[in-house]
């Protein structure tokens, strides 16, 4: 490429004196820490010397080539002597420790070591492991070292680097384009809603990154359709369809540096260090799962060739940095890849921890199947990753009830910047007799006939807020119980709780380490039912729908439609999912859809898909659905409610 951005240099801490003997610059893969190499080798006027073209390196391959360098004898001897102390850049460590024997690579660094305590200054570019032990090496022989990392590019050298690149690709018309820039932007906002802030920067800021977005632009020559597809708030996650693609591409490049090798063993390019062989072996090399089969390799020489050449390329990966993930996006999309199959357990639930991303991949999978099959691990750590990736403008909902015939049916669904996602799926407990809840406990719905088992509240496990049980049995594991108390800025009709168990089995721990907000929490049990202290003080009536009243059953519903609205996520109104109405309000399903149709055709409602609205009429007439001192009752609003709790009460009445 005939350009070059500059890259954010970091200093590693307590390295930072560029007057050192030795400066090393690190880089995780494909960071463009070789493009930054000859960039600074050119301004300076010194010579780069590229490892990954010479055969081998030894103790002689330093002064050797100094001395062609300098068309000299014995170069190094004369550095003292100049009135500058020359200098040499030296790339690709990386490789050229790969190709040599321990004893050949501990050499060429004492020939380093030499060459500078010569005077020779030197600037070495690796990835951090190799400079590690290049560093230790360099400074017990006494020499001063730097060191310094290739980050990620800052927001406008992003727009710089892409415009560059687009033009070095043969489409320089294209930057002078009437929608190219808003199109350029449009593709960064998206990727940039992809992750959490303190990640934009280092992800979106990454050299292939920035290449697959330009590849886009030279691509897409409708420049005003594709700024208008990443700016709409449509349903298509298009931010993760841009992320996936991009990851893939890195997949696929990884992938083509191995061609050499595959037809070197006589084996199809296609079928070794596929993108789903590359995530297998990097899950092993990070958190010990099993290595890849290699089932296409027959021959075991061949096999063993492989492995071992395998090896440096897979060192390098883009998506590592030394023994860990890169970063969580690389993480994420890697759990997500492996998803079905990724044990044990408590790696998926860590990744699901760290961010949002591994539930907005695996919510996008292209699938025939409108549902996938999940077990309790699983949805632990789905539901943690919606929460991950939640924000004051992106709520989230997941539901869960009863199946027709085994387990439960579920639902997650949150609102992002470019629209919502949605995930249905079938999840099969590992017990028929109850659901084992190990993950978050809020923002959920459970409905069932069986059990529920609260796995014990470490790890800053609360309950609540905004969660909902009716089970036939509860059972909370551990010494204590502990809940979540909302913020003082928090709405506490949009933070409550509520357990509805319909039979004797209750197992609870006897103390509260601490306890809910008052009004906030709500424990519904049958008469016969004892509880022990504290939590007789949350204890309420748990009342069968027989023995409501149509009128009343009809209030309670929009009372509990005017608590669950609510404006977070939605620009045009307040609302609510249905899947959280319908597990939360005494209506049946089929009940449910017919009072909010004819709620719709009297105005008070607005359908959008998975949302349910109040339209603004309905708004001007808001009240609470608690009895709270000074706030609207429905009874103060009787005049436009009335009617229609009477609609409401004659199709209740008629079934």
């Amino acid at each position: 490429m005939n350009f070059f951005v500059e890259p954010v240099l970091v200093f590693k801490e307590g390295l930072d004196d560029l007057a050192a003997d030795v400066i090393l610059v690190s880089a995780r893969g494909a960071a463009g820490k070789s493009r930054t190499a000859a960039e600074l080798a050119r301004r300076a006027g010194a010579p780069l010397w590229r490892l990954e073209r010479d055969a081998a390196v030894s103790r002689a391959a330093l002064p050797h080539a100094f001395d062609s360098y300098l068309s000299t004898v014995n170069a190094l001897a004369t550095v003292r002597s100049r009135s500058e102390a020359p200098a040499v850049l030296i790339d690709s460590l990386d490789e050229a420790r790969s190709r040599v024997s321990a004893q050949s690579w501990d050499e060429f660094l004492q020939s380093l070591a030499n060459a500078s305590e010569q005077g020779l200054r030197l600037v070495l570019f690796g990835r951090d492991r190799t400079l590690e032990e290049v560093w230790l090496k360099l400074t017990d022989a006494g020499r001063t070292v730097a060191w310094m990392e290739v980050s990620h590019f800052p927001v406008e050298s992003q727009k710089t680097y892409i415009d560059g690149l687009v033009s070095h690709r043969g489409a320089p018309a294209a930057i002078g384009g009437r929608h190219y820039a808003e199109a350029r932007d449009a593709l960064l906002s998206a990727l940039a809603g992809s992750v959490t802030d303190d990640t934009v920067e280092t992800f979106v800021g990454y050299a292939p990154v920035l290449d697959a977005v330009a590849a886009v632009l030279v691509d897409e020559q409708n420049h005003y359709k594709l700024a208008q597809d990443f700016r709409s708030r449509s349903s298509s996650p298009r931010h993760i369809d841009v992320l996936r693609d991009i990851l893939d591409s890195l997949l696929i490049r990884e992938q083509g540096k191995l061609e050499p090798l595959s037809r070197d063993l006589g084996l199809p390019p296609q079928s070794l260090y596929t993108p789903e062989e590359q995530i297998e072996w990097l899950w092993h090399d990070i958190t010990g799962t099993s290595a890849p089969k290699l089932h296409q390799i027959v021959d075991p020489a061949a096999d063993l060739e492989y492995r071992k050449q395998l090896r440096p390329f897979l060192n390098d990966h883009p998506f590592r940095s030394e023994q860990h993930w890169a970063s969580v996006v690389f993480e994420a999309y890697a759990a997500a890849s492996n998803f079905e199959i990724l044990t044990p357990s408590t790696l998926l639930l860590e990744v699901g921890d760290h961010s949002g991303l591994l539930f907005d991949f695996v919510s996008t999978v292209p699938s025939e199947q409108k549902s996938i099959y999940i077990d309790e691990p699983q949805f632990a750590a789905l539901h943690s990753s919606i929460l991950a990736g939640e924000y004051s403008g992106s709520p989230a909902n997941v539901s869960l009830t009863d199946n027709d015939q085994l387990g439960f049916v579920g639902h997650m669904e949150v609102v992002r910047s470019s629209g919502p996602l949605a995930l249905n799926f079938d999840l099969i407990p590992e017990n028929s007799t109850h659901l084992t809840l190990a993950g978050p406990l809020e923002s959920l719905t459970v409905v069932t006939e069986s059990g529920i088992r609260i796995a014990p509240l470490r790890g800053g496990r609360a309950i609540g807020p905004d969660l909902y049980l009716r089970a036939t049995a509860l059972r909370l594991d551990g010494d204590d119980a502990r809940f979540a108390r909302t913020g003082s800025g928090s709405t506490p009709e949009f933070s409550d709780s509520r357990f509805e168990i319909e039979g004797k089995s209750i197992d609870l721990p006897s103390f509260i380490s601490v306890a809910p907000m008052p009004g906030t929490f709500e424990l519904a049990v049958p008469e016969e039912v004892d509880l022990i202290y504290p939590w007789t003080t949350y204890r309420v009536a748990l009342e069968q729908d027989d023995d409501i009243d149509p009128q009343s059953k009809a209030i309670r519903f929009l009372n509990k439609l005017q608590n669950l609205a609510r404006t977070h996520g939605h620009t045009d109104g307040r609302a609510t999912y249905f899947m959280k109405l319908q597990g939360r309000q005494p209506l049946k399903s089929a009940q449910l859809r017919n009072v909010l149709k004819f709620m719709e055709k009297r105005g008070a409602l607005r359908l959008d898909g998975d949302l349910v609205f109040l339209t603004p009429e309905a708004d001007k007439h808001r009240f609470s659905g608690k009895s709270v001192p000074g706030q609207q009752t429905i009874e103060d609003e009787w005049t436009y409610w009335g009617p229609i709790v009477r609609g409401i009460e004659e199709m209740i009445a008629h079934g």
